[in-house]
């Protein structure tokens, strides 16, 4: 009799716990990756774009949009697919996807240095 008020209780305090954590965890950000201005160099801007996004998986601080969930809106303008490099476009790109931030910059190739802005 004991040990089953014993599991009950542990099995309230579980849920109060889980539901709790719930409660107080912060909703994720949203992101998406757009495909960076590439110069000078033989990546080609997807590829680009693809590391970026594992490199936001990593830091586990966002929800991070990845190509297949882009796919629709970038198919249906051209202009995200090349050249979305300016904040208007960024910007509309942003709100097509409802996400709370795009990323995108520019990868140039000097010499032998790798400059990333």
């Amino acid at each position: 009799m004991k040990t089953k008020k014993l599991q009950a209780v542990y099995l309230l305090v579980a849920i109060f716990f889980s539901g709790m954590a719930s409660y107080f965890a912060q909703p994720t950000s949203t992101i998406a990756v757009a495909n960076p201005n590439i110069n000078a160099l033989t990546i080609k801007p997807e590829s680009a774009a693809k590391m970026m996004r594992l490199e936001l998986i990593k830091i586990n601080k966002y929800k991070v949009y990845d190509e297949f969930d882009m796919n629709e809106i970038i198919k249906a303008k051209e202009e995200y697919k090349v050249g979305c490099y300016g904040q208007s476009c960024l910007s509309r790109l942003g709100e097509e996807l409802k996400v709370d931030y795009v990323m995108s910059g520019s990868i140039d190739g000097l010499g032998n240095k790798i400059v990333v802005t």
